[in-house]
C-alpha cells in the first residue's frame, strides 16, 4: 500500500438536519446505512487496487456499531468539526468539507484523495501519483453540466454574491479533491472564508449547495 497517497470519504452524522437529499429513507438509520453501504462498495474497489478508504466521521462509535452488524471494517478516524452550518442549509453536512480541509493541511507528505461516497474507482488510482509528484492538484470542473441546467446568468449572480470579481463560471463539483498539505492550507483558508459569507447570505443562497462556495473560493 502506498503510504503517501491516502483516501478519504466524509460522513458527518447529525439528527434531522435539512439535507435535501437525493433519495428518501425511512429515518436516521436507514440513511446513514445507504452512506455506509456505498462506503465499503467504495473501499472494496480501493482494496482491489491495494489502498483503503478512510472515513471521516464525527460518530465514529455509533458507525463501529453499524459496521459490527454489516460484518464489515472500515478503517474510521475523527476530526474536530468547527465550521458553523445553520440547520437549514442546503446538503447539510458537505459544509464540514472546510474541517476536513484543515485536517488534510496538517498531513505532511501526504496526497490526500477526497471522494464523495457514492463515487466509483474503475481504474487503479496509481495514476494520481503523476499529479502528487509534479506537486498538481486536482478538483472537479462541472462547469459544464452546470451552467446549460441553471443557465450562466443566474449561476453568476449567485457566485457574485460572495465573490464579486468573478466574471466568469468554474462551477467545481463537491465529489473529488486531490492535493497536498499546501493546495489544502490555501484551500481550507479561501473555503472558511467564503463558507461565512455563505451563512451570513443565506436568505439569498438558501437553494445553493456548498459548492457555491468551494466555486466562489477556487
Amino acid at each position: 500500500m502506498y503510504k503517501d497517497l491516502k483516501f478519504f470519504g466524509l460522513l458527518h452524522i447529525k439528527n434531522n438536519e435539512n439535507q435535501n437529499l437525493n433519495f428518501n429513507s425511512i429515518d436516521q438509520n436507514q440513511k446513514t446505512l445507504v452512506y455506509l453501504k456505498n462506503a465499503i462498495l467504495l473501499d472494496k474497489q480501493l482494496k482491489y487496487y491495494n489502498y483503503e478508504l478512510i472515513l471521516i466521521t464525527n460518530k465514529k462509535n455509533y458507525l463501529k456499531k453499524l459496521l459490527k452488524k454489516l460484518n464489515y471494517e472500515i478503517k474510521l478516524i475523527s476530526i474536530e468539526f468547527k465550521t458553523f452550518v445553520p440547520k437549514k442549509t442546503h446538503f447539510y453536512s458537505c459544509h464540514f468539507r472546510v474541517d476536513v480541509f484543515k485536517f488534510f493541511s496538517q498531513q505532511t507528505n501526504v496526497y490526500s484523495v477526497l471522494l464523495d461516497l457514492d463515487v466509483l474507482v474503475l481504474n487503479n488510482p496509481k495514476k494520481l501519483f503523476y499529479f502528487y509528484e509534479n506537486k498538481v492538484s486536482l478538483v472537479n470542473d462541472i462547469s459544464q453540466n452546470v451552467i446549460p441546467a441553471y443557465g450562466k446568468k443566474k449561476i453568476l449572480k449567485k457566485l457574485n454574491i460572495l465573490n464579486s470579481n468573478i466574471n466568469k463560471i468554474t462551477w467545481i463539483g463537491g465529489d473529488f479533491f486531490a492535493g497536498d498539505n499546501y493546495f489544502y492550507k490555501l484551500l481550507h483558508k479561501k473555503t472558511k472564508f467564503y463558507q461565512k459569507k455563505f451563512v451570513d447570505n443565506l436568505k439569498l443562497l438558501s437553494d445553493q449547495p456548498d459548492e457555491l462556495f468551494m466555486s466562489a473560493a477556487l
